[in-house]
């Protein structure tokens, strides 16, 4: 049975209609590897921050020293205020022996807090908290 020209053609279009809307929906719906946040938690060993006002601890999770935030001017997006607020926190857990956790939005993609970049190189966090989030 043959199908008629009009039919064929609306069969077409239909065809590359579902076609369109299916590659518009994975690419929409796929998650990249690099949107899963990180939740890092571990102790505060160690707390400084710099004549500049960068503020760094040594982070249990990352055996190393990771910067946060800076007192006195805006720094990867957090504001001094903000930073006063963390590094109470982390006075806090420091004095208390009580973990942190630290959330990364981890737009760049690392595998795990353990690789999460260290020094003034540490992304902008999205929060810190003082305790274990995962618990």
């Amino acid at each position: 049975m043959m199908t008629s020209s009009p039919m064929r053609s609306r069969l077409r279009s239909n065809l590359k209609a579902a076609a369109l809307a299916l590659s518009f929906a994975a690419a929409f719906s796929a998650t990249p590897a690099s949107a899963v946040p990180l939740y890092c938690v571990g102790s505060v060993s160690q707390l400084y921050s710099q004549a500049g006002g960068l503020v760094s601890f040594k982070a249990g999770y990352r055996g190393d020293y990771v910067a946060i935030c800076n007192l006195q001017a805006t720094w990867n997006g957090i504001a001094a205020d903000q930073c006063k607020s963390w590094y109470a926190m982390l006075l806090a857990a420091q004095l208390t022996d009580s973990p942190v956790t630290v959330h990364y939005q981890n737009n760049e993609g690392y595998a795990s807090c353990a690789v999460v970049p260290t020094y003034s190189s540490a992304p902008a966090p999205g929060y810190v908290l003082l305790g274990n989030a995962l618990q």
